[in-house]
């Protein structure tokens, strides 16, 4: 295997996020056009937690303590909102260098490692969800970040290593766990077994210990601030949240993501790049392949828009376990270029979210300002704007659960607002 050269390979990673970094930071203004309720969520989660206060504990959300804390830091520095939502994608893509690197340098060829790498920066630090509609947003920047860490812990336990260092591999899935844990645990729930079965399978002790040791050190660190009342805090707003009628399944249907038009090609590439690892006589990768297929169809469906960035993962893997000699299957057909084919459909398939992912920092940086309007004027975050006509649109009501006193009352109000009230702002003359 042409393996990249470690000194080029980090610089050419270190480029990459460079480029995006400017790309974010040199317009010196956040446009958003699309979720502007989820970008307003997260500032007033990381806004309180500069305030002193803890996820779970001082206020509900399914989402972990790590997703917010990148931002919430910024912040805390006089960093604009704005910026500090830029500079926290940016802050999260380069602790996550390293492990792009160990994982590309010891496992991928040359020119894998460099385009998935590339590609796990872009991921990370990308105004937009995915998927094909062309706007600006941090809607669920969380999800690609799991995504993204996810992709290593997959990989690590997937392919061979060429450089012997359990211990490196350990250090990645532990600390990949504890921020799976602690921000998106869908996918924790998702990937852990596959994770933990695959170390099994290929008995990779030293891997499993350490990764045990990383991952313990960071609950203790958790633990040791939040206290252990923070744990059953979280368990308490993942169980209110599971019993949502609407967050237990935000788009999608589980039978569509298996058999709907949307999707059916999708897994069929999946089922037929597990058959052919078999065959090419990858018969363990062909197997936790297999195990982490549930995983990929569970993360889709957790996530809003359902976007299978997984197609990506499938691609790199296959072409990475493409046989060097020739090995024909039971039909006569050559497993080598079957694998080839599977993996470009995969490709194909996802091209538009790649696409979109890619160009979006770009599109942002040519945005022009007209049409926007600064949601927090005349303070430090004044570098954060929306689109005028958006924010301004009349609001949709959502029914109340008049069942609970409290909330009854809320909405007597609502349906009775003072007349001195604009959009919830008191009129003056």
């Amino acid at each position: 295997m042409n393996r990249p050269s470690a000194g080029l390979y980090l610089g050419f990673l270190l480029a990459v996020l460079a480029i995006q970094a400017l790309l974010l930071l040199g317009k010196g203004i956040l446009l958003i056009d699309q979720h502007e309720g989820d970008a307003l969520h997260v500032l007033q989660i990381a806004l309180r937690m500069g305030e002193g206060q803890w996820p779970h504990l001082d206020f509900t959300t399914p989402i972990g303590l790590l997703a917010f804390m990148p931002i919430s830091w910024l912040i805390s520095l006089g960093v604009g909102a704005g910026h500090a939502l830029m500079g926290a994608m940016i802050l999260f893509s380069a602790l996550m260098i390293p492990a792009i690197w160990w994982v590309g340098f010891s496992r991928l060829p040359s020119w894998l490692a460099y385009g998935l790498g590339g590609f796990l920066i872009v991921l990370t630090t990308a105004l937009v969800y995915g998927g094909e509609v062309q706007v600006t947003s941090i809607s669920m920047y969380y999800n690609r970040w799991a995504w993204a860490a996810a992709f290593l812990l997959v990989l690590v336990v997937m392919l061979p290593s060429t450089v012997e260092s359990q211990a490196g591999d350990g250090f990645v899935l532990g600390l990949g766990l504890a921020f799976l844990l602690l921000s998106k645990i869908t996918f924790f729930v998702a990937f852990f077994p596959g994770v933990f079965i695959a170390l099994v399978l290929r008995q990779h002790w030293v891997a499993m210990m350490v990764a045990t040791l990383a991952g313990v050190l960071v609950l203790a660190v958790v633990t040791l601030f939040g206290g252990v009342e923070f744990w059953a805090a979280y368990l308490g707003d993942l169980r209110l949240v599971s019993g949502s009628g609407i967050r237990s399944q935000p788009s999608a249907s589980l039978p569509v993501l298996l058999v709907g038009p949307s999707f059916l090609a999708a897994n069929l590439c999946l089922l037929g790049g597990i058959i052919l690892l078999r065959q090419a006589g990858h018969m363990l990768e062909g197997l936790v392949l297999l195990l982490f297929a549930p995983a990929f169809v569970y993360a889709t469906y957790q996530n809003w828009g359902n976007d299978p960035k997984w197609l990506i993962l499938l691609a790199v893997l296959l072409l990475a376990l493409r046989p060097d000699r020739h090995v024909n299957n039971p039909f006569g057909w050559n497993v080598g270029r079957a694998l080839g084919i599977v993996s470009l459909l995969s490709l194909a398939l996802i091209l538009p979210s790649i696409y979109n992912l890619t160009f979006a920092n770009l599109r942002h940086a040519r945005m022009s300002r007209e049409g926007f309007t600064l949601i927090l004027p005349g303070a430090i975050h004044d570098d954060i704007a929306m689109e005028t006509a958006r924010v301004y649109a009349p609001e949709r009501r959502t029914a109340f659960d008049l069942r609970d006193p409290n909330m009854r009352l809320l909405g007597q109000k609502s349906a009775n607002p003072p007349n001195d009230m604009l959009l919830g702002q008191p009129l003056s003359l």
